[in-house]
């Protein structure tokens, strides 16, 4: 059964788009969000005015900076 799911997790589309929905609203807990990755680009803010794009595969260092930024 479990892996069943991983493979039907891997395989949903639109993870990115769902996960920044979610963003809006507020950041899960570290627990949960920790298996919530994607592999995608995404911007990460600096400043107000400054921010970079970066790749997404589904790693931990990836994983944080879209949850919490770069800075947290």
């Amino acid at each position: 059964m479990k892996k069943l799911l991983k493979k039907t997790y891997r395989a949903w589309p639109l993870k990115k788009q769902f996960f920044s929905l979610i963003k809006m609203f507020g950041t899960p807990n570290h627990k949960i969000y920790q298996h919530l990755n994607f592999i995608g680009n995404f911007e990460v803010k600096v400043s107000d005015v400054k921010s970079f794009k970066i790749r997404h595969y589904g790693f931990l260092i990836e994983n944080e900076m879209f949850w919490n930024g770069i800075f947290n």
